[in-house]
Order: structure tokens, then C-alpha cells, then sequence
């Protein structure tokens, strides 16, 4: 993306927004405020009857708790995962928005309706003001499917599988920082990876909401240039319907998912789900590591039971000893004491995992100059 330093409204007054051509992109602008018992809440929406009247009605009758201090936020609703579009317009509209008000919204409201149609697969530059967002969108195989649209149909926009031209984004999300979220489990990926193509259950805890959206989005642009089938919710709170999974009996299995949250609550509530991820600071030493084969007896790619992926380190170091062993003896309730980066399963792989490319990313990630370039 490229950007000239400064964003202006003031020669543009009369820019006013298509709703048609803006729904291509985008269905509303909605500023949310968060309340401790109802959790986000719509106090705005932009067009103007973007919520039915059942919803209006809903909405503005809710009382919340009055707090000294008020969370608020500006969301873009779209039918689209184009995060390469909306992260860097979220950038814009954020701070203008909290600067100037609604005005913003309808501005840039006018600006997007003067985009041209989304082209999956293209570079693409959308102009905002004085700003040129450029960007690359996934290509239309790796969209979910459209409301309405037969699986035939869906399957046809995927030929050619795989574009004669690889420098082409192969999947959604491909501008996630994969690299920087789960630099301290880097060795785990060729498990993450199996585990979505075979559409197990994943829970992935970090300590922000930044951090979280970014760990998922990472885990569904694994699969590229495959389809990803499972279903993922990149900020799962508290306050959303859950109830359908709460609901699970003892040894009723989860459906197909990768679960994002911050709210430690959900350690106990989903306590079921085999396989659990978190972010953060790497559980164990960057030194260079190799995947152990296990003899457990056990098949490979069955999971069973519950633990710690077990690793033996190259570079012997007993304090990364010490903490795996206390990590796999407490189990993933222990981040409730102290978050820490680490993976819960005991899934074996059955793909042979490529050492030299891990370590050769770890010894990367020893460098300063990666630190810089991977940390926002």
C-alpha cells in the first residue's frame, strides 16, 4: 500500500455515496461500543437502514452499565475477507472518524463507491482521497461460497487449480504475518497445517484481540492453494451464541472449526476440544529443534488423550526440558496463571516435517533485522 502522509475530507464536500456501488464492497460502517453485560453493541450504522427495524427496536433498547471510561470502535461489515483492503482502510477511517465523526464515514463511504467491481486474483489500486491503497486480492477458488451458489458452480471458478502465474495470493488472508504470530511454535505448523485439512477442532488463545484475528487468519492461509472447509471465527467472545456448542455432551464431537479467543473462560467451557494453541511468548528456547517420533503405539494421525507435542532439542538445554515437561504435566489450564506460547495434542503427523526449512527460520528469527521487519 502506498500513502501520501495526510488524508483530507475538505475538497470532497459534496461526495456523496452510491449504496448500490458501495455494497460491492461493502454492506455498513458500524461503530460499536462495548458494555460489561451485553458485550459490543451497535450505537451507529452508515448507509442508513443497514439494520432491519427488529434489529433497530433490539438495539436501542438495551441498557447498558455506565462506565468512567467508554471502548469503542469503527467495523467494516462485508460479504468479502479482503483484509489486504479493509486493514489499511481501517488504518484511515479509524482515526478520522474519532477526529471529525460521522462525516467520515460518509466521505469515505463516497470514495469506495467509485471503486470498480472486486476482481479476485488482481492488484488492484483504489484510491481514497489523497491515498492509494494497493492491493492484492485472494483469487476466487479460495472465496467461500456464496449464499445460493450450487457446489458445481463454486467448483467451476476454481479451474485452472493453480494459476500458470505464482506470484498470484493462492488463499484468503495471505498478508498475515504467519511468521510473527507463531514464531515461537514454528515446529508445530506441519501439525497445524494436517489438522486443517482433515477439519479437526482447533482453540487458539491469545492475549489480545489483534493477536488473535492474526493466529487465525495465519492457520487458514496455511491451506492454500486448497480450499479451506472448516469453519473459523476469529474473535469468539463471551457474549456470542455458543450456546449450540455448550450444549455438547461428553464425548460428542465438535464441529470442524477454528475458534479464536482471548477470554480464558472458554478453557473450561470448550474443554473438550482436542487440540488447543497458544500465542505468545515461545514456551520453550529459539534453539534449533527436531520433531521426536513417538512410540506411543499409537496409529499415526489418530488423535487421542490430551498432552504436550513432545520435541527433543538439538542443542540440549535444560531449562527448555524442564518447562516442557511442566507445561505437558499442567495442561493448558496453566495459562491461567501465565500466558505463554505453546500447543496441546496429541495428533501424530504423517507427513515428514522438513527440519532444515524450521530451523532455518528460527536461526532467522534470531536476527535483529527480522525482528524489525516482522513486528508491527
Amino acid at each position: 500500500m502506498s500513502q501520501s502522509p495526510s488524508f483530507s475530507v475538505k475538497s470532497e464536500l459534496s461526495l456523496k455515496a452510491d449504496p448500490d456501488a458501495l455494497q460491492r464492497w461493502v454492506v455498513a460502517f458500524c461503530i460499536i461500543t462495548f458494555d460489561l453485560e451485553q458485550g459490543q453493541l451497535i450505537e451507529e450504522c452508515y448507509p442508513p437502514g443497514c439494520l432491519t427495524p427488529e434489529e433497530e427496536l433490539e438495539n436501542h433498547s438495551k441498557q447498558g452499565i455506565a462506565t468512567s471510561s467508554e471502548i469503542k470502535s469503527v467495523v467494516i461489515l462485508s460479504h468479502g475477507p479482503y483484509s489486504s483492503v479493509f486493514r489499511p482502510l481501517l488504518q484511515i477511517m479509524g482515526p478520522l472518524y474519532f477526529d471529525i465523526g460521522r462525516k467520515a464515514i460518509e466521505h469515505i463511504a463516497g470514495y469506495i463507491s467509485l471503486w470498480p467491481s472486486h476482481v479476485p486474483g488482481k492488484l488492484m489500486e483504489l484510491p481514497i482521497g489523497n491515498t492509494m491503497l494497493k492491493v492484492n486480492l485472494p483469487p476466487a477458488h479460495s472465496l467461500p461460497w456464496q449464499s445460493g451458489m450450487s457446489y458445481l458452480e463454486s467448483a467451476s471458478s476454481m479451474a485452472p487449480f493453480l494459476p500458470n502465474n505464482q506470484s498470484v495470493p493462492q488463499g484468503l488472508f495471505h498478508d498475515s504475518n504467519i511468521f510473527g504470530t507463531f514464531r515461537g511454535l514454528l515446529f508445530q505448523l506441519w501439525l497445524l497445517w494436517e489438522l486443517l485439512l482433515i477439519g479437526e477442532q482447533i482453540l487458539i488463545i491469545a492475549a489480545t484481540p489483534p493477536q488473535c484475528c492474526e493466529a487465525v487468519a495465519s492457520l487458514v492461509s496455511l491451506v492454500a492453494p486448497l480450499l479451506c472447509s472448516v469453519d473459523f471465527s476469529p474473535y469468539f467472545t463471551i457474549h456470542a451464541e455458543f450456546a449450540q456448542l455448550n450444549a455438547l455432551q461428553e464425548g460428542d464431537k465438535y464441529p470442524p472449526m477454528v475458534l479464536g479467543v482471548t477470554n480464558l473462560f472458554f478453557l473450561k467451557a470448550l474443554r473438550n476440544i482436542p487440540h488447543i494453541v497458544s500465542v505468545g511468548s515461545p514456551a520453550l528456547s529459539s534453539s534449533r529443534v527436531t520433531i521426536a517420533s513417538r512410540s506411543t503405539g499409537r496409529i499415526p494421525g489418530k488423535p487421542e488423550g490430551f498432552g504436550l507435542q513432545q520435541l527433543s532439542l538439538k542443542k540440549f538445554s535444560p531449562t527448555s526440558l524442564l518447562n516442557a515437561v511442566k507445561l505437558r504435566r499442567d495442561g493448558p489450564l496453566c495459562l491461567m496463571t501465565e500466558h505463554k506460547g505453546a500447543m496441546w495434542s496429541t495428533y501424530v503427523t504423517t507427513t515428514k516435517l522438513d527440519t532444515s526449512i524450521l530451523n532455518r527460520l528460527i536461526d532467522a528469527g534470531m536476527s535483529p533485522r527480522v525482528e524489525e521487519s516482522v513486528c508491527c
